[in-house]
Order: C-alpha cells, then sequence, then structure tokens
C-alpha cells in the first residue's frame, strides 16, 4: 500500500502534515501523521529515513529523524555512515525508530547470545556523540512471539540525541508501550516527563450512548424537580445526569465495553523486569491471552453499533 491510501485510512485523525515512502509490495513503507501548532517540513524522505523540521512557534528549529533500519546485517553499515551524515549536517535532532539492531546482551532475551553488526553501529555511535533517551515501560520492544525455548526477545526501538537537543530538554523520555497488535512495542518520546495520571472517577465512554439505559438515566435527571435559579437547576441536574452515568459504567464495563486503559497497564507491569525465559514466556502467554479476547470484544460491539444505526437510521460510512 502506498503512503498515500494509508494517510487516506487515517484522515479521521485529522493530523496537520503527513510524510510518507511507499512500500515495496507488502514489506517496508513508513508513514509519518504530526499533530502540531508549530509549522512542520519534511526536508528528506526514502525507504529508511524521513527527516521533518519543526518551527516552533518561540522560533526555536529542531529535527525529527525518523528511521526504519536495515534488516539484513550486511547493509547496516552504510544507514549508520548516512545517519552520520545527517547528524553533521542538523545539530538540534532527535533520532527515534526502529533500529533493527541491538546494543547489548542486556537488550536480548532468547536465541543466538551473539549480538551480530554491533561494533559498526558502536562506531556510529561514538562518532556521532549521541546520547540515547531512557526509557520507562517493559525493556523488550519486538519478540517473534513463539513460547518456550524458541521465544526470542529484543529492545529494537529506541531514541538517540544530539547533544544540542539534550541541552533544550534535559528531562526527555521514552515510553514503552506493551507489545500488542503487532510484533513490535509502541514507542512514544515525551520532552518533559509524563506526569502520573491520577485515580480519577472512570470517563462515560461514547461505546454506552446507545443503550436505553443510558438514555432513560439522561431523561429521569432532567425530569426532576430543582429549586433555585435557572443556571443553578441546569448545574444540578448536569451534575445528575454526570454521576450516575459514571456509575452505570462502572457497573456494565466489565461484560459490555472494553477497559483499553486497564488492559494496557496489566501488560506494561507484566512486560516490566522481565530477566528468564519464563518470565517473558509468561509476558506474551498473556499478550496471546487478552489481545484475542479483547479483538473480539471490539468486533462484536463495532458490529452491535453498525446494527443499531442501520435501525435507527444512521447507518455509518467507511472511512476512504
Amino acid at each position: 500500500m502506498d503512503f498515500v491510501s494509508a494517510a487516506a485510512k487515517l484522515s479521521f485523525l485529522n493530523p496537520t502534515s503527513i510524510f510518507g515512502w511507499n512500500s515495496n509490495g507488502s514489506s517496508g513503507g513508513l508513514l509519518v501523521l504530526g499533530w502540531s501548532n508549530d509549522v512542520v517540513k519534511c526536508l528528506f524522505s526514502s525507504k529508511k529515513f524521513i527527516l521533518c523540521n519543526i518551527y516552533a512557534i518561540n522560533g526555536s528549529i529542531k529535527h525529527v529523524l525518523f528511521l526504519y533500519g536495515e534488516p539484513q546485517v550486511g547493509n547496516r553499515k552504510l544507514i549508520w555512515e548516512q545517519l552520520q551524515w545527517f547528524l553533521e549536517e542538523f545539530k538540534n535532532v532527535l533520532v527515534i525508530g526502529d533500529f533493527n539492531q541491538l546494543e547489548s546482551g542486556s537488550d536480548k532475551l532468547g536465541g543466538s547470545t551473539r549480538i551480530r553488526g554491533l561494533d559498526d553501529f558502536l562506531d556510529w555511535r561514538f562518532s556521532s556523540n549521541v546520547s540515547e533517551v531512557p526509557f520507562s515501560g517493559p525493556r523488550f520492544t519486538w519478540s517473534n512471539m513463539r513460547e518456550g525455548s524458541e521465544l526470542i526477545l529484543e529492545r529494537l526501538d529506541r531514541a538517540y540525541i544530539t547533544e544540542e537537543w539534550f541541552n533544550h530538554s534535559p528531562n526527555g523520555k521514552v515510553i514503552h508501550e506493551p507489545i500488542a497488535c503487532s510484533d513490535h512495542a509502541a514507542i512514544t518520546y515525551y520532552a518533559t516527563p509524563k506526569t502520573t495520571s491520577s485515580n480519577r472517577p472512570y470517563q462515560i465512554e461514547s461505546w454506552c450512548l446507545s443503550f436505553p439505559d443510558v438514555i432513560g438515566i439522561v431523561q429521569n435527571s432532567w425530569r426532576e424537580e430543582v429549586q433555585g435559579s435557572h443556571m443553578f437547576q441546569l448545574s444540578r441536574k448536569l451534575e445528575w445526569v454526570r454521576s450516575r452515568l459514571q456509575q452505570w459504567c462502572l457497573v456494565n464495563k466489565k461484560s459490555w465495553g472494553i477497559n483499553w486503559r486497564k488492559m494496557t497497564k496489566f501488560l506494561q507491569v507484566s512486560g516490566e523486569n522481565i530477566t528468564s525465559l519464563q518470565e517473558g514466556e509468561n509476558y506474551i502467554q498473556c499478550i496471546n491471552s487478552i489481545i484475542p479476547e479483547s479483538k473480539l470484544g471490539y468486533a462484536f460491539w463495532r458490529q452491535r453499533m453498525k446494527t443499531n444505526g442501520i435501525r435507527f437510521g444512521d447507518c455509518p460510512t467507511s472511512v476512504m
């Protein structure tokens, strides 16, 4: 699929910038979607690199280089040489992506203990003088998803920064999500530390809005009599609707909805501090048991919402 078609399928996300490189058949291909008030331009794109120039509102200029590393060990040295050229040309740079290269023995669990291509990669590290961005979350970002003695876990997805980037964002951090919808995990870079989420009340989710119970809660709350000014009456009724709908969601979310936040948190905890193949296998087993069940739940409720749309005259259209 070419990146234009892929971007069109994701157009409902309303990105402010889109850059990419077409795949070769079913392999390769890069797609970068951006959401920013800053001016973002693509300076270079290829099947291995997409270099973006970001003009911030405060006048600063920085660059983000998205990388897809070379799977073939014999071709990786050329990738590091090209990457070195970019870092010599541009100083304030974040390099992030799938490097397809291990940096140390602690980045791998299972399989051969030999790290192929390490010498060339370390030569690039030392000559470029980049620093690795620290991470939190599950250590390994890729798995062959097998079990037993055939299981392999590796940390292939990372981020590096130049000295100038570090001077502007010294507290940057990468968050590893659990391996879920692919053999790779998603990683997210934060220029400032991510704040810990509070234990706020469960939020109302869109999946619940088509149920008669919810409609009844809203109607009954609105019919109740409230003494006071019009503004006070509105405020009190909105408060009733909010609290009653939250309670309804708390009671029904386990059987009707999919608590993605809870599922993701569980997988993150399962993937942290893996030091043995047995712990790694337990992690993969958690993924293999939870993800298919969630996909079935998602498919069920997607179909139910489509059926209700047809029934009530609000049939959803596919994204073209």
